[in-house]
């Protein structure tokens, strides 16, 4: 992973837009030999990886427009497979393909790994980060986690400020899931209404600018 002074990671973003994206070429010129099914196998197992790999540090969940960098990696792929034209709706092209978008992708990952964490079944330390409960806070919000105060966007941004926000959202019966795969599978419920609001402000940005 690459680090800057900033931490805002669009180096890091950009250097995977350019390793993704001079790999694309390899997908069109196999899309005459091989069916769809398998080059998607392709992109899953050897081209997505790279954009999973640290995917709950860098992500960024409140800057659009890094964002929209990330998931144009997925959709250039998704054209390359499906011999589509740029331009064609993302929405449509990822059902198509039965691919969610990174972005979602990103959430659901996010907060498995809270999950794992809130219930301790990772190294303690990670446990300690999280805002403790007070009285007055408990009494007004309860079953739900404080918030961090963030004077900065960077720290907004980060890992635990941005996921305590999306936890607090879920229903306390998915927060109090038993097991991982079980809160896995009610999250998922709630993945496609991530997603539709995703693309919409991704398509709302590009008419601003």
């Amino acid at each position: 992973m690459l680090l800057d002074s900033k931490l805002n990671f669009y180096e890091h973003v950009q250097n995977i837009l350019t390793k993704v994206n001079r790999s694309i070429g390899m997908i069109r010129k196999l899309n005459s030999f091989l069916p769809r099914s398998s080059l998607l196998i392709i992109y899953k197992s050897f081209f997505r990886p790279h954009i999973d790999y640290g995917d709950v540090i860098y992500d960024q969940a409140f800057n659009l427009s890094l964002q929209k960098k990330i998931e144009s990696i997925q959709y250039n792929a998704s054209l390359a497979i499906l011999r589509a034209v740029r331009g064609s709706s993302m929405k449509k092209v990822y059902q198509e393909l039965g691919l969610e978008s990174l972005q979602s992708r990103r959430w659901m990952r996010k907060l498995c790994l809270f999950y794992k964490i809130y219930r301790e079944k990772s190294p303690n330390y990670l446990f300690e980060l999280i805002p403790s409960n007070n009285r007055v806070y408990a009494l007004c919000n309860p079953e739900k986690i404080p918030m961090f105060r963030t004077n900065h966007n960077f720290f907004k941004n980060s890992f635990f400020p941005s996921v305590i926000i999306e936890w607090n959202k879920l229903d306390l019966e998915i927060r109090n899931s038993e097991s991982l795969l079980t809160f896995k599978k009610k999250s998922y419920r709630l993945s496609d209404h991530v997603a539709v609001v995703f693309i919409a402000s991704i398509m709302l940005l590009v008419l601003s600018i």
